[in-house]
């Protein structure tokens, strides 16, 4: 059997994350483990789950140790749910989901349930995973979703209505052998992706023309430390556009509806609060995400639109959430989840 392309992990995460079953099964495990940190607050609790396939159908099963299996009947006894759940759940995706949740199966994770907290570790089987170098970005304080990843074209044509010939631009310049860093954040729920292309066409750039935009779409300008900037209108009833330009070696592509003036400054000139984007203690990572949404950088509904579509049912799971990390390191991952 053959191994699908690296790229494809972003790309089926987005697509299973967006489905209204899995959307459901989220809220369900969210309330689920916010019952069980009020419940079992003086202590922490641990269980194992494993996920395996049978057939088309998949199943996770739950391994309790000593009376762990006990606490978690109360739990779901509180909220109705009958205990049956702890002998195991079986569910279906769409094909595509279940395809690539198929390659990475069977998936072994260790839950630790702590005060406000769940942290969880494990592994999978999904081939040919590969670690690249992890690089250190300073991004902007407002970030609400942080993103290391071999793969940035589906997310962003996910999350943005954009042109077909800007689109296309992408799919011929949009390449990096050292990964993406992507950032969202701002009230408006701007774009930066962080990359190292092997070339920029910009000259077809400056010659794409959108029919939602009136004017010349295209124009050059010089910011701090004398760099050349590329911005493009995207669309004017939207105020959308996006800017593009290098430093240190890397390119920062922007997309946003908001002001491109104060993004630019900020990040040439590094005007302003930021914070470091850095989380693989190992120096290599596959992929790594990173939530954010606490104290004045609480996500917007701009935010969740971006990230689930019009599957907006799971938004108050989501909203009792203050930070989420999670780290794929091969065939291994962990990650911690932090409630408010």
């Amino acid at each position: 059997m053959k191994s699908k392309p690296q790229g494809l992990v972003l790309k089926k995460f987005i697509k299973t994350f967006r489905q209204k079953k899995v959307i459901l099964a989220i809220i369900l495990v969210v309330l689920i483990v916010a019952v069980a940190l009020f419940l079992f607050s003086q202590k922490d609790s641990s269980i194992k789950l494993v996920l395996t396939s049978e057939g088309t159908r998949f199943r996770a099963n739950f391994i309790f140790p000593d009376k762990t299996r006990r606490d978690f009947e109360r739990v779901l006894g509180s909220i109705n749910v009958p205990s049956v759940f702890l002998d195991g759940v079986e569910f279906e995706l769409e094909s595509t989901a279940s395809s690539a949740l198929a390659f990475a199966l069977p998936v072994e994770a260790d839950l630790k349930i702590g005060k406000k907290e769940i942290s969880f570790s494990g592994s999978h089987t999904y081939p040919q995973i590969t670690k690249i170098d992890f690089e250190k970005f300073k991004i902007s304080s407002s970030t609400n979703l942080a993103i290391f990843t071999q793969s940035a074209k589906e997310f962003i044509k996910n999350s943005q209505n954009l042109p077909l010939e800007f689109s296309g631009w992408l799919d011929e310049n949009l390449n990096s052998k050292k990964g993406y860093y992507i950032s969202v954040f701002g009230e408006d729920s701007s774009i930066l992706i962080i990359f190292q292309p092997e070339k920029m066409d910009f000259d077809r750039l400056s010659n794409l023309e959108f029919k939602e935009v009136e004017t010349p779409p295209y124009k050059k300008e010089k910011f701090a430390n004398d760099t050349d900037v590329h911005i493009v209108k995207l669309d004017d009833d939207k105020n959308l556009s996006v800017a593009i330009f290098e430093k240190d070696g890397w390119v920062y592509l922007i997309i946003s509806e908001g002001s491109l003036q104060e993004i630019i400054d900020y990040y040439l000139a590094e005007n302003g609060d930021s914070i470091e984007f850095s989380y693989s203690n190992e120096g290599q990572a596959s992929f790594i995400g990173w939530f954010r949404n606490t104290g004045n950088y609480t996500a917007t509904s701009e935010f969740y639109r971006l990230l689930l579509g019009q599957n907006l049912e799971s938004v108050k799971a989501l909203e009792k959430i203050e930070e989420a990390r999670f780290s794929l390191l091969g065939n291994t991952f962990s990650g911690l989840i932090k409630f408010k």
